[in-house]
């Protein structure tokens, strides 16, 4: 039997009509999140996500990006070589949007400065809410300099499993952990001349200082059960230090604190390159 539609009681069609049109821009808001450009909202804060161009034709492989001290959403997910990279591999490349651009990690300056965002729980909720849109496959996590050391903090936490995570020019704050949740493939890369976050780290005052790059390497070896010390190898413009039996590579490049050109390609053929499982 069709049901019938009642007309609405007198005075109620304008609002009926106001509910629609609400709904269908929520709807619309959502359906542009995926662009690029559109802000996604969750719980505590947003974030930007960028669809692969064509039809996907399974699970999308996702790669998280954390923007650095000062930068935004917008300015790690418009880096040329990360989109051409990962957009043609077919990754859902996703930027959660630090408060007033920056991240609030234990003993980091705004830590410090106490109050802010738990900002564990939104990348939780990032997470989640990504998954709730899409249905993802692998997941990569990365960063850049202030952001690679929140990138660190959220993989070593365990909350969310990743399948790998590729940092660059920084690591943990000290105090550092003594082992992570889980061990995971970790591919981090830092510039010798680097001066805003030196390789050794730098101080901020006595109570606040950087975390040396190799001490952090030493937690994920550490954490995997590296029982062999890294051997260095020569890979195109880097030099590699890896982990015998772990998938564990630190590679340094001459250059100064910034995303090294060609970087993403490195990246992506050394999580290609991984054994299965």
């Amino acid at each position: 039997m069709r049901t019938r539609l009642r007309p609405a009681p007198e005075g109620q069609g304008p609002q009926i009509s106001l509910l629609i049109v609400v709904l269908s821009a929520i709807g619309c808001a959502k359906a542009a999140c995926g662009d690029g450009e559109t802000t996604c909202e969750v719980q505590g804060g947003s974030y930007l996500a960028r669809l692969p161009p064509g039809e996907a034709e399974g699970p999308l492989p996702l790669v998280l990006l954390l923007h650095g001290y000062s930068s935004s959403a917008e300015g790690i997910l418009g880096k040329a070589d990360l989109a051409e990279v990962f957009g043609a591999a077919g990754f859902l490349m996703v930027a959660p949007s630090g408060i007033d651009a920056t991240w609030v990690l234990p003993g980091s300056p705004e830590a410090e400065d106490g109050g802010g965002r738990d900002d564990m729980a939104f990348l939780d909720a990032v997470v989640a809410d990504v998954e709730d849109r899409w249905r993802v496959g692998p997941r990569l996590l990365g960063g850049f300099s202030h952001g690679s050391a929140a990138a660190n903090v959220y993989a070593c936490g365990g909350s969310t499993p990743w399948d790998a995570l590729l940092s660059v020019s920084g690591t943990f704050w000290e105090p550092m952990p003594a082992r992570c949740e889980a061990a995971l493939p970790v591919r981090h890369s830092h510039g010798t001349a680097d001066q805003t976050w030196p390789p050794e780290g730098r101080r901020f005052s006595p109570t606040v200082k950087q975390g040396d790059v190799w001490e952090g390497m030493a937690v994920w070896a550490a954490t995997a059960g590296c029982a062999a010390a890294p051997v260095e190898e020569r890979r195109g413009p880097t030099t590699c230090a890896v982990w015998p039996g772990c998938a564990l590579a630190l590679c340094q490049h001459d250059g100064v604190h910034e995303w090294p050109e060609g970087e993403a390609d490195r990246q992506l053929a050394w999580f290609e390159a991984l054994p299965p499982g």
